[in-house]
């Protein structure tokens, strides 16, 4: 039934002697009615301007008394005008109005010399209610054909027909406040208080039981988690609720109910930041964490604050404050936003149950690129506040190597019971699941090794890393929205420069060169004159049964064969690490299958040379010991040989042919013998090592190369030549490798029955 030019207010309380509304003046609710009626009298009574011709003077009077009960609805309803209380923009507004009327600015500019002159004095308080009622008056003339307010009174204001029929039933104790002007004059003023009586009845009605502005309180309280005196706390339900006896109607209990979820949350979020700090393990992130939630609660105590003291500016009750525009639906869209962030911190709570650390910082990070850009900015807040730990873990981590970490809350964790022998494959690891998911994989991987390679300087080379602290952007141990671009460019920075000079380190004090070199030579047989020599000095004493064999003196042996050899001159640090190594012995062996040379390696080279790596070398030389012994078993007395054959088919021309069938023999198995030393020396040996240095050298000079890529390169370099030496490695090659060494074995069963051939030969031909 209101027009479209009125907006909801708080009623005015009928037999209230407050004052109304923009009005200083006390008016009862009596002057209030008689005026009223006077005012309605004057329009629709019989002198009035508006009153309907024809009808007769009962229908007259009940025009007027229809009439008058609907103004009092109005005043006693919530609407008000919705008209703009600005006088600069109405008097704008009258002007435009008058210049499209009149085409002129004549009209405007009459009027813009009258409303200053108007704005000059102070008798008016309220100037934009009068500029406000001459632009309603001016537009009524605006409208063509019959008057307006002689068709439809108070049109202007909204106002439709009024219906020609009683909207009201009277009850019959209340009687007919308005006969006939006669009746009127006689009976004196109008009585208002049967008419205030009824209208008000629903009014005081429920005013009886529980207002909205005596809820305003209790919300204030729930936004708490503490309970008001109507709406309380229900441990069963797990919620706020209203108490059913208030009468509370049910559109004002949704409306609690949700105002009331903001009170639930919190009581939930402070209960588990409660407990997040009695706990002693939730680690350093855990309690920045909590700090963040302690935080935006503060913001939100900020809230409730500016409510309270909104509510008790100036000693005003809640009802006051209420009826100055207050109401549990505006408290409602003032707490949407403080609500949202109480959702996410819920929801943060439950996802971050039982997490620690990195993956902590990790379920929060996921929600980063959430969809609504007021979650996105929320967790940006909380992140900048709860990865300040971790970026401070970081930083020490990767510029003094030190691992502050109480709590296991980084990705990187140390072994305190591997000693500094094994640092750098043992002593530190990697937990994945802590990684936070700002970080890509290979970002986590380079500071795992730099904060590795500053301790294995330390710890293993026995020196002080002399990198400076140099940090190329403040943003980059602080949590940004930039996806880690600064702290990625950072950790590359600092990557290259410290295994550079660990690289460094190793290969020009230690000499890692040199000793894969040596290595190479000395084990693998490389270096042919020593190994010819040692072969030569050996041969007797490993024809021995193995238990007759003893270390010492076949190391004499070797320092021989060094001295009679190149060897002599290479480096004594490479030298002096060659020693002999008696496998374990069984039955019937001799010292051929129990001889080996060892390569003693010390802190750091046994990060690279390890163990592993040592025995892959054993079981390398321990097969080309025995083809180079082929080889030796083959070759040695040859040419003289050669010349007795021809003495012996001559002088025992019965064995002539089986002679030249154990030469053809000979000739075979020495072919295959060099064909297999080539082929293992360098088709498998020299090309493994040519890509081993060529990458290494290729990796120092791009500063790519760290000590991980040296580690794994030499490996890969090791079981290329044991794969690619049938050596096994590869499904099928135990089977070749198995047959080679039977060939060796035959190789060396046909020398012995050549030698017995020989013997006997070179016996005949002395007999005859």
């Amino acid at each position: 039934m209101l027009g479209p030019g009125f907006r909801a207010e708080r009623p005015l309380p009928v037999n209230s002697t407050d004052d109304a509304p923009g009005s200083g003046a006390k008016t009862t609710a009596s002057n209030v009615s008689e005026a009223l009626y006077e005012l309605v009298c004057r329009y629709l009574g019989p002198e009035g301007k508006l009153r309907r011709d024809g009808g007769g003077a009962s229908d007259q009077d009940g025009h007027v008394e229809q009439t008058y009960q609907y103004c009092m609805r109005i005043l006693s309803s919530r609407m008000a005008s919705n008209t703009v209380q600005d006088e600069t923009h109405l008097s704008d507004m009258i002007k435009k109005r008058l210049m499209r009327r009149d085409k002129t600015s004549t009209s405007a500019i009459q009027f813009s010399n009258l409303y200053n002159k108007l704005a000059s004095q102070d008798v008016l308080h309220n100037k934009w209610a009068v500029l406000a009622f001459l632009m309603a008056v001016g537009g009524q003339g605006e409208s063509g054909g019959e008057d307006v307010l002689v068709d439809t009174p108070f049109s202007n204001f909204a106002l439709r027909k009024l219906p020609q029929t009683s909207f009201t039933p009277q009850p019959n104790s209340i009687p007919n406040a308005y006969q006939t002007p006669k009746e009127t004059e006689d009976r004196g003023p109008v009585p208002t208080k049967p008419y205030n009586s009824y209208y008000t009845a629903k009014y005081h009605k429920a005013q009886s039981s529980i207002s909205e502005s005596m809820l305003l309180r209790d919300v204030i309280y729930v936004f708490q988690g503490i309970d008001g005196k109507y709406v309380k706390y229900d441990a069963s339900a797990d919620s706020f609720l209203v108490n059913v006896e208030t009468g509370v109607p049910r559109s004002l209990r949704e409306i609690i109910r949700r105002l009331a979820e903001a009170g639930w949350l919190y009581r939930r979020i402070s209960a588990f930041v409660e407990k997040a700090k009695s706990e002693t393990g939730a680690g350093l992130i855990g309690q920045s964490f909590c700090s963040a939630l302690n935080a935006e609660l503060t913001d939100y105590y900020r809230l409730i604050a500016v409510l309270e003291s909104q509510i008790t500016r100036d000693g005003k009750s809640v009802e006051e404050f209420a009826a100055k525009g207050m109401s549990l639906k505006r408290l409602s869209v003032w707490t949407m936003e403080p609500l949202h962030r109480l959702r996410m911190m819920s929801v943060l709570i439950d996802l971050c149950k039982g997490e620690k650390g990195g993956s902590l910082i990790t379920a929060v990070h996921n929600y980063v690129h959430h969809g609504d850009p007021f979650v996105q900015m929320f967790i940006h807040r909380l992140l900048s506040e709860i990865s300040k730990p971790f970026y401070e873990m970081l930083r020490r981590w990767i510029y003094e190597g030190e691992l502050e970490d109480p709590y296991d809350e980084f990705f990187v964790a140390v072994d305190s019971k591997a000693g500094d022998e094994n640092l750098w494959r043992v002593k530190y690891s990697v937990r994945w699941d802590m990684v936070p998911s700002f970080l890509g994989r290979d970002v986590a991987k380079k500071i795992f090794l730099i904060g590795k390679s500053l301790n294995f300087l330390r710890h293993s080379c026995k020196t002080t890393p002399t990198q400076p602290f140099t940090l190329s952007s403040p943003k980059a141990f602080t949590y940004n929205q930039d996806d880690g671009k600064y702290l990625e460019e950072e950790i590359e920075k600092r990557y290259k420069a410290v295994s550079k000079e660990l690289l460094e380190v190793l290969f020009k004090k230690f000499g890692v060169m040199k000793h894969l070199v040596g290595v190479k030579g000395y084990l693998l047989l490389g270096r042919g004159d020593f190994v010819g020599v040692l072969m030569d000095e050996l041969g007797d004493a490993l024809n021995k049964p193995a238990n007759t064999i003893y270390r010492h003196n076949l190391t004499a042996v070797l320092e021989t064969a060094i001295r009679s050899s190149n060897a002599n001159w290479d480096d004594p640090d490479v030298v002096g690490r060659l020693d002999v190594r008696l496998l374990e012995a069984s039955q019937g062996d001799t010292g051929w299958d129990i001889f080996a040379l060892d390569y003693h390696v010390s802190e750091p080279l046994n990060t690279i040379f390890t163990p592993q790596v040592m025995h892959g070398y054993l079981k390398l030389f321990t097969f080309l010991w025995r083809l180079k012994r082929v080889e030796h078993c083959l070759g040695v007395g040859w040419k003289g040989r050669m010349r007795r054959v021809l003495e012996w088919r001559k002088g025992v021309p019965e064995i002539s042919k089986l002679l030249q069938e154990s030469q053809i023999l000979w000739n075979e198995m020495n072919h295959f013998v060099m064909q297999l030393q080539y082929y293992i020396l360098f088709e498998v040996v020299e090309i493994s090592w040519e890509e081993l240095s060529h990458f290494l050298f290729k990796g120092r000079e791009e500063g790519t190369l760290d000590l991980d890529g040296v580690i794994g390169a030499h490996n890969r370099y090791l079981n290329s030549v044991t794969g690619r030496g049938t050596l096994g490695g590869v499904e099928g090659e135990d089977d070749v490798f198995k047959k080679v060494l039977k060939i060796f074995d035959t190789v060396l069963a046909f020398r012995e029955c050549q030698e017995g051939l020989y013997w006997w030969a070179e016996r005949e031909v002395r007999r005859r």
